[in-house]
């Protein structure tokens, strides 16, 4: 997930939370100043962050089912290409991480319901 990637190049990643700041927002680069990033392979769960826009660079918005495991690879392909052999695990019962891919080596951190909003002000 980036908030501003003046053309910087994402690969093959996933946001389950949505990013709000003003001009700077979304999920995949929505706001840069100097050039639009890109990004191949990156999907954004639409019932978690509340959203269909994937920000300026197109990241494909896909259901908590279908980015969990086991993923609806027939209907809506998702995670293609990714390598799950070196770099990503499978979360097969869900107790890892919710269902979601993650990082091998990187154990992610307990769920828990948090609420991430901000609100930021300039006084």
């Amino acid at each position: 997930m980036c908030g501003t990637s003046s053309l910087a190049y994402v690969e093959n990643s996933y946001a389950t939370i949505w990013m709000n700041g003003g001009l700077r927002r979304g999920i995949i680069s929505d706001y840069d100043t100097t050039g639009i990033g890109s990004q191949s392979g990156c999907f954004f769960d639409t019932q978690a962050t509340n959203t269909s826009n994937g920000g300026r660079v197109g990241a494909t918005g896909r259901t908590t089912t279908q980015m969990t495991y086991p993923y609806d690879m027939d209907n809506f392909p998702v995670y293609v290409g990714w390598d799950f052999d070196t770099v990503w695990a499978h979360d097969v019962d869900g107790d890892i991480n919710g269902g979601y891919p993650y990082l091998r080596g990187v154990t992610p951190l307990p769920s828990s319901e948090f609420d991430y909003t901000f609100d930021f002000k300039v006084q």
